[in-house]
């Protein structure tokens, strides 16, 4: 395996916040948890803390865990949500991880020298992800790294498939299959004829605002990621060990970046140093597998990082990938790009449901409750009456 990647392109470097699939990966592939978290400087992670998004002053948890999976079922698959429901009570309190956030409390304890996890379900983390590249980087064998940029592609005059990749330094690097990790710029398959699918008519953010926030000397690292809703759209706020990665997901329909900056100023009560101020056009590729080429990550699709969908979402491609290579006729090219799609456009759907809010006390928000696509709507009316469960969702 050849991987190529140029130390003249940088990172944003802000924080990452994963899902339980990250650490379903690790454990599959044989990598140590705790050097993992030694080396990384990252911390657990039970779910997300949404605040504000309801109304003003209202906060609820997502925590990850299903206790559902532990429990017998008497009636539905999700009883214990109906039942919590029904009694006027937060879904949470079912929940492992939600007593584990409340307590400030770590997955494992310490008995006679040996850690003793607390419960069954897999935990998530935060983690700065130039470190976490760097440690998965040092466990990986037999890869060969070329630190060069592609400057075009030598295909195939018959089957259109790529035969070498052409490096600005003049190398050409053969090979029987590509995979095209190049972000935003989509170097790869972009020349291979994919289109772009944008969400922007359903996802109501189009720029973030990534910065840094020190850490207090003594402070408690809350076990969740914060996403804490704004006048013209959301802040996230993702602990490490060293610092907080942070950042602003807002529409630039209804500020500027000035204004956002302020904005944010004001809310946490202090200056912040803005370290970029990226366009978001979120969607994905109508085709992410054409013929010896596979797009993945930023570069098959983009969504704002509301509920880590990016990560998650790269794990999954991968294991429809692992899944799907030994046939890699068009057979399995369609079946993958019909599932990669299907996942992404469920995420955007899952996404729009967040904004699906009481406040009204900007015209961001005005404008959001407005114009609710109809897979939201549609969703709404179905769950009016009863409560939200696996039957509602395709695998």
């Amino acid at each position: 395996m050849t991987v190529i990647e140029s130390s003249k392109i940088g990172t944003i470097g802000v924080g990452e916040g994963t899902t339980a699939v990250f650490r379903q990966m690790m454990q599959h592939l044989g990598i140590d948890e705790m050097a993992f978290l030694a080396a990384t400087g990252a911390t657990i992670k039970y779910g997300i803390r949404h605040r504000d998004w309801r109304r003003l002053g209202h906060q609820y948890d997502g925590p990850i865990d299903d206790p559902h999976r532990v429990v017998a079922k008497p009636g539905t698959a999700n009883f214990l949500d109906e039942y919590l429901v029904s009694q006027g009570r937060s879904v949470g309190e079912s929940h492992l991880f939600q007593r584990l956030i409340d307590g400030q409390r770590a997955p494992y304890a310490r008995v006679s020298g040996k850690l003793i996890a607390a419960g069954p379900f897999h935990h998530a983390f935060h983690f700065d992800q130039a470190l976490a590249g760097q440690f998965l980087r040092g466990q990986s064998k037999a890869v060969r790294i070329i630190d060069d940029q592609v400057a075009g592609l030598r295909r195939d005059p018959e089957t259109g498939e790529i035969r070498a990749l052409q490096m600005e330094g003049g190398q050409q690097v053969e090979g029987d299959f590509f995979v095209d990790c190049s972000g935003f710029r989509r170097r790869l398959i972009s020349e291979m004829g994919a289109g772009w699918q944008s969400y922007r008519d359903v996802l109501p953010v189009n720029r973030a605002m990534p910065f840094w926030l020190d850490i207090a000397e003594g402070e408690e690292i809350a076990p969740v990621t914060l996403a804490w809703a704004q006048k013209s759209g959301w802040l996230w706020k993702i602990p490490t060990q060293g610092r907080y990665g942070c950042g602003y997901v807002y529409s630039d329909v209804h500020c500027t970046p000035d204004q956002a900056k302020a904005e944010i100023e004001a809310a946490l009560g202090h200056a912040i140093e803005p370290r970029n101020d990226i366009k978001i056009d979120a969607g994905r590729l109508d085709r992410g597998w054409i013929q010896n080429c596979v797009a993945l990550g930023l570069s098959s699709s983009f969504l704002e990082p509301l509920e880590a969908t990016s990560i998650h979402g790269t794990i999954v491609q991968l294991m429809l990938l692992s899944s799907l290579l030994p046939d890699p006729a068009q057979r399995g090219r369609d079946a993958y790009n019909a599932a990669a799609a299907g996942q992404v456009d469920d995420f955007r759907d899952f996404i729009r449901l967040h904004y699906v809010s009481e406040r009204r006390d900007s015209a961001f928000w005005q404008d959001v409750a407005a114009s609710h696509p109809q897979a939201v709507t549609d969703r709404l009316a179905q769950w009016a009456g009863r409560v939200p469960g696996p039957q509602d969702f395709k695998p």
